[in-house]
């Protein structure tokens, strides 16, 4: 619309990736779609999150955004790199680092399979591909085995200062700030909108993190299961319903909701 022409809107993803995170950048895009600001910025300071999610929002920005994309990096480590490296253009801040990306199993802390790091792989190449970035700088975020001469051995996973992500291709420019990187790109004197979660795509948020998302599924079935072997409903059917009630709302909240989705639903009420 006339009213979004000067505007540049600003996507912050911070803290853990999950599917809450890509349900809001994907909601969010939608809407930059219809009103058309300048520019869309997804400010990015995160430790990782789910290769799920991280997938789903990569996706989004390179195949479903209709409008130019800029990354500013705080900080980018594990699925935040692929995420910055997926916008047009990427800006790194004073202090910035991008890289580390080794998949993690989320329940042990473990590195994951080989099986599972080699498909990660092959993702941060191809989204390094579609950019003109790097492509074996990205593919050694994701394992210590790719050596780059001058930058990295063959024991150590790649991650970039703002300095080298420059230097070796990955990232665009280096800025003071937020301002400086938009005045560098060509938008100075733009006024900026911080798009900002609501409480539900908050509380979804924290409710997505696959440890919180396991225990309320054990205390919901747990509750439920003491409640069916003792007489009268008390305590712990009230925890258990509660416990499935939100993780049933995060997960409504965090993923799109499908036909699919409905029925299993009522299958599940009607079989308790």
């Amino acid at each position: 619309s006339w009213s979004q022409e000067n505007k540049v809107w600003v996507l912050p993803i911070e803290g853990e990736i999950t599917t809450a995170t890509a349900q809001f950048v994907r909601s969010k895009v939608q809407q930059a779609n219809t009103q058309q600001p300048l520019a869309l910025v997804f400010y990015i300071d995160t430790p990782g999150g789910q290769i799920i999610a991280a997938e789903r929002i990569v996706n989004t920005i390179l195949n479903d955004t209709q409008v130019p994309t800029i990354a500013v990096v705080a900080n980018a480590i594990s699925a935040g790199a692929i995420i910055a490296m997926s916008a047009e253009q990427v800006a790194m801040l004073p202090g910035s680092s991008i890289g580390a990306a080794t998949a993690i199993n989320a329940f042990t802390g473990e590195n994951a399979g080989e099986k599972v790091n080699s498909y990660w792989r092959s993702q941060f190449r191809a989204v390094a591909e579609a950019r003109n970035r790097n492509a074996d700088v990205a593919e050694g975020m994701v394992s210590e085995r790719i050596e780059i001469p001058g930058l990295s051995t063959s024991e150590e996973l790649i991650t970039l200062s703002a300095d080298r992500a420059v230097e070796y291709d990955i990232a665009d420019i280096k800025a003071s700030s937020l301002s400086d990187a938009l005045e560098q790109l060509g938008y100075g004197g733009a006024e900026t909108t911080r798009l900002e979660l609501n409480l539900a795509e908050r509380l979804a948020g924290y409710l997505a993190n696959p440890l919180i998302a396991a225990l309320l599924l054990v205390i919901g079935i747990g509750g439920i299961i003491f409640e069916a072997l003792t007489p009268g409903f008390g305590l712990p059917g009230a925890i258990g319903v509660i416990a499935l009630v939100l993780l049933a709302s995060g997960l409504f909240i965090a993923t799109p909701v499908g036909t699919v989705d409905i029925l299993l639903m009522v299958a599940a009420l009607v079989l308790l």
